[in-house]
């Protein structure tokens, strides 16, 4: 049986739907950013230090088959820059759409 690791850097959260899965079984990996950050980065890698390939099938939810032994899965969440935060809010208030007396 192999194990599966999940870390994550920044304001975010990252899990899989299974932490013990048998090899060949399908893992779902979920990454919700809080509301001001944004998926950075993400990684997985095998016992022995190889790179697993990811499948995205969702927004924010990526897939691998399972392999024999351990698995590390990283995550990293970055701030959305300030500019863009800015436009949203701006954008989300409608602010050019009221008239200014």
């Amino acid at each position: 049986m192999s194990e599966i690791f999940v870390t994550w850097d920044g304001d975010g959260t990252a899990y899989v739907d299974e932490y013990f899965p048998s090899e060949g079984d399908t893992i779902t990996l979920t990454c919700i950013p809080d509301n001001h950050c944004e998926l950075l980065d993400i990684y997985a890698t095998d016992g022995g230090g190889y790179p697993i390939a990811l499948y995205v099938t969702e927004v924010q939810q990526f897939t691998y088959h399972a392999v024999l032994g351990n698995v590390s899965i990283h995550v990293t969440f970055s701030e959305i820059p300030f500019i863009y935060k800015n436009l949203w809010l701006l954008a989300r208030n409608k602010w050019w759409q009221k008239k200014i007396y």
